[in-house]
C-alpha cells in the first residue's frame, strides 16, 4: 500500500496478474464524467464497449472528443 510505482507492470508483478490487467481496472478510473453517464444511460455510440474505454488520454475534453 506504501511507496511508489512508476509503471503498471510493476502494479501487476506486485499483485500477480497481467499489466493488461491492470491497465483495464486503472482505466475507468479516469473516464470523463460525461462518458460515464453516457454508459450508465445507455447512449454511449453503438459498438463502444469496455474495450473501447481503455488507454484513452486523461485529458476528458480529448476522451469526449474521441468518443462522443
Amino acid at each position: 500500500m506504501a511507496g511508489e510505482v512508476t509503471a503498471t507492470e510493476a502494479i501487476a508483478q506486485r499483485l500477480g496478474c497481467s499489466d493488461r490487467q491492470v491497465r483495464m481496472t486503472l482505466s475507468p478510473a479516469f473516464l470523463s464524467p460525461a462518458i460515464v453517464k453516457g454508459a450508465v444511460d445507455g447512449t454511449l455510440p453503438s459498438g463502444v464497449g469496455v474495450a473501447g474505454l481503455t488507454d484513452l488520454p486523461l485529458d476528458w475534453e480529448k476522451q469526449v472528443e474521441m468518443l462522443l
